[in-house]
């Protein structure tokens, strides 16, 4: 009775939590996103178009799914060891396939998403060794590996003239050896938005600077992977690119309203001369797919891994030649000789109308 209370209780310390708010499901209807239930090894997700839930019996606790969350809305608990080594902050984390006995594994290392990996390095910490099982016969897979993650951070990294995250696989016996010796740190305050960015990232490798855990400092305040490393230069690097094809675009401008993090936006003319167009600053893109799933036209797109190619979208006011309402068209497309809105462009006003015969 008692071991049964135990495991019960340990199944419900492993069940991922949940912050509603931050899911896409709930700004948008018809959100495409499904990164959670694709991942999921338990198929313990459930969509349909009541709701996005999950089933606590049959969910292991892995946390796949909160590591491919671009929106952040799914924590889990499992926290790598971190200490000082050597005179450096190095992370240590473990699966449960090691057959080892060690306290400190997790289900699943490949749980460690790319916010995670920021967390510990804006913490300082410089070297992540891991140690695993065989993934290729793990019934869980790897779905995106660990390794691949930390190759992506370090690209952007490196690029931007960063020190790169270094990342060794280990066997479990010198994966103990170095735990051994590893003087550990204790989990203080949360590093808040506000206090990180006073600071650039290299700035934030500071010694005196303080642990938080991984879940703590998710819980702070969700911030996009591309604001949290410095975004220098145009060709920099970014894990979402967001763009709209000027030829597509009907103006209606759902993308802007939609997005969560302002990615896109309208900037009016305001009298400035500089007239009226869409910013873009994919530096804030999580690749949430609102604004693909918002647009009716398929003119917005967004690339993985890439430079932004187009910072700015000019439009053109107009006039529309049905209903005669204001509204505005990507300039590239605006030649029409008589111009629609996007609302006239789907009605035939002529429907309606019909003669009388004698």
């Amino acid at each position: 009775m008692l071991q049964d209370l135990i495991e019960q209780a340990e199944q419900t310390l492993r069940l991922p939590e949940i912050i509603g708010e931050r899911c896409v499901h709930s700004h948008i209807e018809n959100a495409s996103c499904r990164s959670c239930v694709d991942v999921c090894p338990k198929d313990a997700w459930l969509l349909d178009d009541e709701q996005l839930g999950i089933n606590p019996e049959t969910c292991d606790g892995c946390g796949l799914c909160a590591a491919v969350c671009t929106e952040g809305a799914i924590l889990h608990n499992h926290e790598p060891v971190v200490g000082h080594w050597r005179n450096r902050i190095l992370a240590l984390i473990a699966c449960e396939k090691t057959e080892s006995s060690m306290a400190e594994v997790i289900p699943c290392v490949h749980a460690l998403g790319l916010h995670n990996l920021l967390a510990l390095y804006r913490q300082g910490c410089r070297y992540l060794f891991i140690s695993t099982g065989e993934c290729s016969q793990c019934p869980r897979g790897e779905a995106t590996a660990i390794r691949d993650r930390v190759g992506a951070l370090n690209a952007m990294l490196e690029q931007r003239g960063l020190v790169p995250l270094q990342f060794k696989q280990l066997a479990v016996d010198k994966w103990r050896r170095i735990e051994k010796t590893l003087r550990t740190l204790e989990p203080q305050e949360t590093v808040t938005r506000r206090n990180f960015l006073r600071r650039s990232v290299a700035d934030a490798v500071d010694k005196s600077m303080q642990y938080s855990r991984l879940q703590d400092v998710e819980k702070a305040e969700f911030i996009p992977v591309g604001e949290i490393i410095p975004w220098q230069d145009k060709q920099d690097i970014l894990p979402y690119v967001v763009q709209i094809d000027p030829l597509k675009c009907n103006g209606c401008d759902a993308c802007a309203q939609l997005c969560p993090h302002e990615a896109i936006s309208l900037v009016a003319d305001e009298g400035k001369g500089e007239g009226t167009y869409f910013l873009f600053k994919s530096q804030s893109c999580t690749g949430c797919r609102i604004c693909i799933d918002a647009c009716d036209q398929d003119a917005v797109h967004v690339d993985h891994w890439a430079a932004q190619v187009q910072s700015q979208l000019p439009l053109t006011d107009k006039k529309c030649s049905a209903c005669h309402v204001s509204f505005h068209l990507p300039t590239k497309h605006s030649s029409h000789e008589k111009p629609l809105c996007q609302i006239c462009t789907k009605v035939n006003h002529n429907k309606n109308l019909f003669q009388v015969l004698e």
